[in-house]
């Protein structure tokens, strides 16, 4: 990354990364420090996103702030007076949904590390004008949301807002999202999706089993949050199916490994992932068949869903895809290039639904 005088035309280095596949450089973030003299810049060099402290004149790294299996997502705001830098991060908390995102800060020193907000969920985080303090609403889509005034300094509970009642949804029959997780392909990473029943599930039928899917690159794409209706899901799921979704590997804000795996391999979304998570449903719920899986999704899904078809029809039998981008030569710079890479191969064609559509018949 560097820097161009506007007036003189030179070029000044400011950061250096190197990645002899891809950067995702969509997600890369700066914060300027001292008129310039320092920076905060995010990077996954040592394998997980984290935040470093740079020399703003020579490029060179100075300390690294957080370290660990998990990562940093932004950074949202430095105390300069306290040198104290606030920040979202997810994945640190063992054994527990790692894709739970949480407001975190940490000294300038990379001391005094704080999870400021340690429930087991998913937070949403608003800070007041002065930031003195900060509104948490916390949930997940087993956990109704809960509503928190914190003091920041100390992250004292202040004042309870809210707590959501879902007595009257209950008594509907309406039914509980669960959130599940197997092994992947890999035999040793979690793999997490939700579990979506139908209203007045009866656990002596059997359920068809639909995989909803939304499988992007530059995301993880399965819902944290609570909710009592999800879109494209719970209707589907009201016409008497289990439909699920699941974030497999290949997806971002894991591991750099992780992410890798969809290196000039875009039809992968995570597939090998996804089916040993849903025979692993199927086998803790006999009431799920999985004889005839069935997929659907819309652009970006579209591609996908489709590619169920073509690349996994062992396992995916029904397919509904609509608006795909089923060619990666003929879509987003930003997307396609940045994990199909340039210049084109024949790694474009072997991700093709336009060239494998033959696949179909198998």
């Amino acid at each position: 990354m560097g820097e161009v005088n506007a007036f003189t035309g030179k070029i000044y280095h400011i950061a250096d990364e190197q990645s002899e596949i891809f950067i995702h450089y969509r997600s890369n973030g700066r914060y300027d420090l001292n008129g310039g003299e320092e920076m905060l810049w995010i990077s996954e060099r040592d394998g997980w996103r984290h935040i470093y402290l740079i020399c703003g004149k020579t490029g060179q790294v100075k300390r690294q702030l957080t370290k660990g299996e998990w990562v940093v997502c932004t950074i949202d705001y430095v105390d300069r007076t306290n040198k104290i830098i606030y920040f979202t991060a997810l994945g640190f908390n063992e054994d527990k949904d790692p894709y739970n995102f949480h407001q975190c800060r940490i000294n300038k020193d990379g001391r005094k590390f704080m999870d400021m907000t340690p429930e087991n969920a998913n937070h949403i985080i608003n800070f007041s004008k002065n930031r003195q303090y900060f509104v948490d609403v916390y949930s997940h889509p087993d956990l109704p949301p809960v509503s928190q005034v914190k003091r920041t300094s100390d992250v004292t509970i202040i004042a309870e807002i809210q707590h959501c009642i879902i007595s009257d949804l209950v008594v509907e029959g309406w039914q509980m999202p669960e959130m599940f997780h197997a092994k992947g392909r890999d035999g040793k990473t979690d793999i997490w999706g939700n579990i979506i029943r139908p209203s007045n599930f009866n656990a002596t039928k059997t359920y068809s089993v639909i995989e909803m899917i939304y499988t992007e690159a530059y995301d993880l794409h399965v819902n944290k949050n609570f909710r009592p209706a999800y879109h494209l899901i719970s209707r589907l799921a009201d016409l008497g199916f289990i439909v699920v979704s699941i974030d497999g590997m290949g997806t971002f804000k894991h591991s750099k490994a992780f992410h890798d795996v969809c290196w000039k391999n875009l039809k992968d979304v995570g597939f090998p992932d996804k089916k040993l998570w849903i025979k692993s449903a199927a086998e803790k719920y006999s009431y799920m068949d999985i004889s005839k899986v069935g997929i659907y999704g819309w652009s970006t899904g579209g591609q996908n869903a489709m590619g169920a078809l073509l690349f996994h029809n062992d396992f995916y039998k029904v397919v509904v895809a609509f608006c795909g981008c089923h060619d990666n030569w003929m879509d987003k710079i930003w997307r396609n290039e940045q994990w199909m890479g340039y210049p084109i191969d024949e790694s474009y064609s072997a991700c093709s639904n336009v060239n494998n559509a033959h696949l179909s018949s198998g």
